[in-house]
């Protein structure tokens, strides 16, 4: 398993600079007229009650602290590092992810981004793999796809679209809802929607605050509780 997912990321990465290398011409005339970019290092913490991706505790429903640094290389390509802890049945501790992203601003309401995550687990590597997406972000609204090659630590490949929109109720306030969709290979199992509606206010000193719903349209085919309905709380800080 490790070699073909080693493969598979590799093209993956591959396929990544090729269209940052074919992208970057087009835009250099839309750059010049632009500032010059600048090569700088941003990041994000954040304390959560319940770390829910796709519907799906990753934690056991227990609290998490996430950790986002990226390098940005100019406004189109960043390198970074993404890490949780996360707790299934005790048997990882800590998720890794290596992330590469491409951005292209097709307007001045609309981008769309290209990028792949390495997953790696702590202390074992049942569940390493990769994500690809695709996310393309117009005004208020949302689209992404993702392909993932081990799905829930299944070794079976899976596909996710997702549909949201995020609301400014004030200058402080905003709602954000998500619908997905999760396409799974595995045996036993089906696939489900996913929503998710949160209320976001923002604080001083780069602080947001969320209260969160999530509920998944089939909770009970997954073990211990893994897809019920779960509210959580959080707070982050960017730099």
């Amino acid at each position: 398993m490790k070699y073909r997912c080693f493969y598979k990321l590799t093209l993956k990465l591959s396929l990544l600079f090729t269209s940052l290398l074919l992208c970057m011409p087009c835009l250099a005339q839309q750059e010049a007229k632009s500032e010059v970019p600048t090569f700088k290092m941003n990041g994000e913490i954040s304390l959560l009650s319940n770390y829910v991706k796709h519907g799906l505790t990753q934690t056991n429903k227990d609290p998490s602290l996430q950790g986002a640094f990226g390098f940005n290389f100019g406004p189109q390509f960043k390198l970074g590092l993404w890490g949780s802890n996360v707790n299934y049945d005790s048997t990882e501790h800590f998720l890794l992810k290596i992330n590469a992203e491409l951005r292209v601003q097709v307007s001045t309401i609309t981008d769309f981004k290209l990028g792949v995550f390495d997953n790696h687990y702590f202390k074992t590597s049942t569940r390493d793999g990769n994500t690809t997406y695709l996310a393309i972000t117009s005004q208020e609204y949302r689209v992404r796809y993702e392909s993932e090659t081990n799905w829930e630590g299944t070794d079976e490949s899976s596909t996710y679209f997702s549909f949201g929109k995020t609301t400014e109720l004030s200058p402080s306030w905003k709602w954000d809802n998500e619908i997905g969709y999760t396409m799974v290979s595995a045996a036993n199992l089906t696939n489900y929607f996913d929503l998710r509606t949160s209320f976001i206010y923002k604080g001083g000193n780069n602080l947001l605050y969320q209260i969160t719903g999530t509920t998944t349209s089939a909770p009970t085919q997954f073990s211990n509780g893994q897809g019920d309905v779960a509210i959580l709380i959080g707070a982050s800080t960017s730099f």
